[in-house]
């Protein structure tokens, strides 16, 4: 028996209308019966996984706007699809403006031509023309075509959205999601459980989805929604991301002030301007973060100053539709700056993304372009970075420079001897090894298991002079390097940055389980009264790392002569109950005196 899942438009509609809707063809005496048999049911989803729920068997039954709805029908038809490559379809807006899905996923092409509000109209290019792949491919990632039925799409009054041209294509003419809730007070609101009331009046600015969270996928991605406890108090406004995770990230808390988007781009740049007033000084610094996802009241967002481009970034799909908005709000800010305009490249960072080739970096349109290399400037020193524009398809935070370590570099340098002994692990592309040799190291190696990295560290030391012999370069584990260094040999300071997890071979790195062990063979290496910077990226409840690092030390017999904490700039700022938006923890450890 065909069983449908969909959800009903964005109006209230009686029971007896919606099935009217879904079964044009039906004689309206048999409308009662159907429903009385119990053929239509709410449905209950959970991170996008849908079950039949409560009948519905009364005709006059309201069905609330977005409402999920799962029908078992013995005579449904599915529509014809037209056998031809080309079509164009409805949907809710997705992150990716163009992408190439694999055969075995649907095989086809899909570009972004037209924006309304909350919808978009895509241009789909099939290999073959038959099938309903594309159509499960949108609905598998969360994105069903407006009027697919068998895929969870909206039951909107024109059918299944699809046409073989964009003229051909019929536009609702209804509301198709729920009222968002920063336009009515009165809409619908996404009830959470007790757990998440508690955590969200705390402070902390995500709803995780669990058995006591309402059905978020009723409104459309990035809508705003009023939250709510279990006994309906309010707990403010949220803007949605259907079956992810975070499911909800706070716009405004309760009894908050609602800043727009542009108030909140304009405080976190004032909130930057000794930075940016300081960019062009010599031994100044042109690479920094101007906006900081929630700790800037902007969730999911971010922008960093990379000398004369502006790279901003969406980490889940509600942020992303913001973009535009945010990339206009940036240069309306920055119009006056004296090295603008500024170039603006794109990225979409999503945690989860369905398989295909999708557009995920690009030069913001009426950007002008920018150099095939570029390079940013910090203390008097030169880092190459790359935004990723040769690479689209793979979306990445990172840019080659870590911005959020730039005072531990700072700090590192001043503890500089002239012609001490100095050890970079994990040194990615060689950014405190610059520093350390810059300061008067005599002798700083630097490993990395990643060729790659270490020939961009190579570059970045001819570009400032510092390619010499001072310096050397391991390719080689952590690990291993410090098991066979040579029994006596000590570093005035070791720079401990690993990465939450890594694979080499069949060798696996993991910060949870390997770095108590790396710790005591680093500090183990260091002379009496050495240095050593260590950091945190699993996002462990703050203040963990120093009583940790101070256990460790005891449960080792490692003498410590001092501790302190080693935070990020001010331009990372932290939001207190939050540890995942912090970029990192970090200590510099002193070693004490050998027993």
């Amino acid at each position: 028996m065909p069983r449908l899942r969909f959800r009903a438009p964005g109006r209230s509609l009686t029971a007896r209308q919606l099935l009217a809707r879904l079964l044009p063809g039906r004689r309206p005496a048999t409308l009662g019966p159907l429903l009385r048999s119990g053929a239509l049911h709410r449905a209950r989803v959970q991170a996008r996984r849908w079950e039949p729920g409560a009948a519905v068997r009364s005709e006059s039954e309201r069905i609330e706007p977005g409402c999920a709805l799962w029908l078992e029908l013995p005579s449904w038809q599915p529509p014809q699809i037209p056998r031809v490559r080309e079509l164009h379809v409805l949907l809710p807006v997705l992150p990716w403006r163009e992408g190439r899905v694999p055969p075995d996923q649907g095989g086809f092409c899909f570009v972004a031509e037209e924006l309304r509000g909350r919808l978009v109209r895509l241009r789909i290019e099939r290999e073959e023309a038959c099938g309903r792949g594309f159509l499960d491919w949108l609905a598998g990632a969360g994105w069903p075509v407006l009027g697919d039925l068998q895929g969870g799409g909206i039951a909107v009054r024109e059918g299944l959205c699809l046409a073989q041209s964009a003229e051909a294509l019929r536009w609702p003419r209804e509301a198709v999601f729920p009222a968002d809730a920063s336009r009515d007070p009165a809409s619908p609101a996404l009830r959470v459980s007790a757990a998440s009331a508690a955590a969200l009046r705390r402070g902390h600015p995500w709803v995780l989805e669990d058995r006591g969270t309402g059905d978020a996928g009723r409104w459309a991605p990035g809508g705003m929604v009023r939250l709510e406890d279990p006994a309906g108090r309010s707990l403010g406004l949220a803007r949605l991301d259907p079956g992810e995770r975070p499911v909800a990230r706070v716009w405004s808390p309760a009894g908050g002030f609602a800043e727009s988007l542009e108030e909140r781009v304009g405080r976190s740049l004032r909130r930057r301007a000794a930075l940016w007033a300081h960019a062009a000084d010599p031994g100044g610094c042109d690479a920094f973060r101007l906006i900081h996802g929630e700790a800037d009241g902007l969730p999911g967002l971010f922008a960093d100053r990379l000398g004369e481009v502006l790279r901003v970034g969406a980490l889940a799909p509600s942020s992303a539709v913001l973009l535009p908005r945010l990339v206009a709000a940036l240069r309306r800010e920055l119009a006056g700056s004296p090295s603008g305009p500024h170039p603006v490249v794109e990225v979409l960072c999503m945690a989860h993304a369905p398989p295909g080739t999708l557009q995920c970096v690009r030069l913001s349109p009426g950007s002008p372009p920018i150099p095939s290399e570029l390079w940013v400037h910090e203390a008097g020193l030169r880092f190459r970075v790359d935004p990723g524009l040769g690479a689209p398809h793979r979306p990445r935070v990172a840019t080659g420079l870590f911005l959020d370590q730039r005072e531990n570099r700072a700090r590192i340098r001043a503890r500089v001897q002239p012609g001490g002994r100095y050890l970079n692990l994990f040194a990615h592309t060689g950014a405190f090894t610059l520093q350390l040799l810059a300061g008067g190291a005599g002798e700083v190696a630097s490993v990395d298991l990643s060729g790659a990295y270490l020939a961009i560290l190579e570059e970045n030391l001819r570009a400032n002079g510092l390619a010499d012999r001072r310096h050397r370069a391991v390719r080689r584990d952590a690990r291993r390097f410090l098991a066979q260094c040579p029994e006596g040999e000590r570093y005035d300071g070791i720079v401990l940055d690993p990465p939450t997890a890594a694979a080499a071979g069949r060798s696996f790195w993991s910060v949870e389980q390997h770095l108590e062990e790396l710790l005591v063979a680093a500090l183990g290496r260091l002379v009496p009264g050495g240095w050593l910077l260590l950091c945190r990226n699993d996002r462990q409840p703050a203040g963990s790392l120093e009583p940790w690092t101070r256990r460790v030390a005891a449960r080792h017999g490692l003498s410590l002569a001092g501790i302190e904490a080693a935070p990020p700039g001010e331009d990372f700022p932290a939001l207190l109950h939050f540890p995942e938006g912090d970029a990192f923890r970090a200590v510099l450890v002193r070693r004490g005196e050998e027993h």
